[in-house]
């Protein structure tokens, strides 16, 4: 069982760990001994997950730092703290979701889950590369959703300024975009002992459905997994030794599943990346596949 292993060599950073799955997996890395680091939107916050992670697992080195994760300042910030923190990253886990009810938009004026569920990503991810390129073997997991197969391409409205807005079409492109950026950066990494997978945790009863109707929260608690069983394919893919030369894939139920056939395609690919470059800010040359 992956509770046994020893991680306490291991740097670890999650994001949305003050809730939900986040909280589930890093409390149980932290279980394993591993240093894990998370990020908070709110002081109180922070220091409550902080001293509840410490608490339950026994494990004192567990370290929240500031960051919105819906403006790409806070998230340049978060990544030089990092670098300073944590020159050596084991494993980067980007677990942040959101499902919004209706279109908003974050103070960069980019639509809140296009921002959050993808764009953050992929910007933290180049933000703290070369701190995982420091690690033995670094391992970069994204929480993606079965549901990313339902997500079309569209590249030409990825933020519902053409389209009427809906919460759930919406959701699931941006988990397309999870398994595209999976694909092509897994490839961008070939040459290095990097891995990057994405997942499908399962219907998880957490706080993702609180922008929602009522309905549909109830009925999420009532199906869903437990947070706890939700971050079991996650926790499989940041500590299974049998997993360090897997890379580009999609789990679920923590075995490989079926991608969609979008994130086969490199035109789409290559265009959800120049895009993506040019709202982060990350250059074109950063890495060449």
């Amino acid at each position: 069982m992956a509770s046994k292993q020893d991680l306490s060599q291991q740097h670890i950073f999650i994001t949305g760990a003050t809730s939900g799955i986040g909280k589930a997996t890093a409390t149980a890395l932290a279980q394993m001994g591993a240093t894990v680091w998370f990020n908070f939107r709110t002081e109180s916050k922070g220091q409550a997950t902080q001293t509840e992670i410490r608490e339950q697992s026994g494990n004192p080195r567990v370290f929240g730092l500031p960051c919105d994760l819906s403006k790409i300042e806070d998230i340049k910030s978060l990544g030089a703290q990092i670098r300073e923190k944590v020159p050596v990253l084991d494993t980067l886990i980007h677990n942040a979701g959101v499902w919004m009810g209706e279109r908003t938009e974050t103070s960069d004026g980019l639509e809140y889950t296009f921002a959050v569920n993808h764009l953050a990503p992929f910007l933290l991810t180049h933000e703290v590369l070369s701190c995982l390129e420091a690690a033995p073997q670094g391992r970069i997991i994204l929480v993606s959703s079965a549901v990313h197969t339902m997500g079309k391409w569209v590249p030409d409205d990825v933020q519902f300024q053409k389209r009427p807005f809906k919460g759930f079409t919406a959701y699931c492109e941006s988990k397309l975009m999870n398994a595209m950026f999976t694909r092509t950066m897994s490839k961008k990494l070939a040459s290095s002992p990097m891995t990057i997978n994405c997942l499908h945790p399962g219907v998880v009863a957490t706080g993702i459905t609180r922008e929602l109707p009522r309905w549909v929260q109830v009925g999420m608690d009532w199906i869903g997994l437990s947070p706890e069983k939700g971050a079991r394919t996650t926790l499989k893919l940041a500590t299974d030794p049998a997993l360090s030369t897997v890379s580009g894939e999609f789990f679920s139920n923590q075995k490989i599943a079926k991608i969609s056939k979008l994130a086969d395609d490199e035109a789409a690919c290559q265009q959800l990346w120049d895009m993506s470059c040019a709202y982060t800010g990350v250059k074109q040359d950063h890495l060449q596949a």
